[in-house]
């Protein structure tokens, strides 16, 4: 007779091994009050697991609605998965501090700055270079187009003389290559 048991993380929050969540929760919130411990029953191949997350520290908009021609804004706390979702946590132990003091970034820097300004300057090298990829994509984009105007121009002034003599000008499609 063979016992196999199925997904069960829908059903069960937790381990036999985990430590109590609200005095693990006390604990994390005196490192930062934005933690907290959230169970995922849809992880570990519907097993669940604990997720370590992060409340967003400013409102964002939510809903935009428009009435009488004005628009309002319904500004909520909103979490995005890749933003707010630190790292999963298999079991809850007192350990899982240690290892967020291991992993915070932010904390290693001295308060005197010095860390700190290297930190900065590093997202900053990031985000330069983000936007540097981001106009070179679109420099090649549009000269790949101009390329494309220059291969077909014979049918571009063909397609211009028969609009300027009248032609419908939904009938591009003609003029397209095949």
């Amino acid at each position: 007779m063979k016992i196999e048991i199925g997904p069960t993380g829908s059903l069960i929050q937790g381990s036999i091994h985990d430590c109590n969540k609200a005095s693990l929760e006390y604990a994390i919130k005196s490192y930062d009050p934005l933690l907290y411990i959230k169970w995922n029953p849809n992880k570990l191949g519907k097993m669940g697991c604990w997720e370590l997350r992060r409340r967003p520290e400013k409102k964002s908009v939510r809903q935009t609605l428009e009435y009488g021609g004005k628009k309002y804004h319904h500004l909520d706390y909103v979490e995005i998965d890749i933003v707010n979702h630190i790292f999963d946590v298999p079991v809850l132990g007192y350990n899982l501090i240690q290892k967020i003091k291991r992993s915070d970034v932010w904390a290693a820097a001295d308060y005197d700055g010095h860390n700190l300004d290297k930190i900065t300057h590093k997202l900053n090298s990031i985000e330069d270079k983000r936007i540097e990829l981001q106009q070179l994509e679109k420099d090649k984009a549009h000269s790949d187009a101009m390329y494309g105007m220059k291969q077909i121009k014979n049918q571009l002034n063909v397609y211009k003389q028969a609009i300027l003599d009248g032609q419908n000008p939904a009938d591009i499609i003609r003029y397209m290559p095949k």
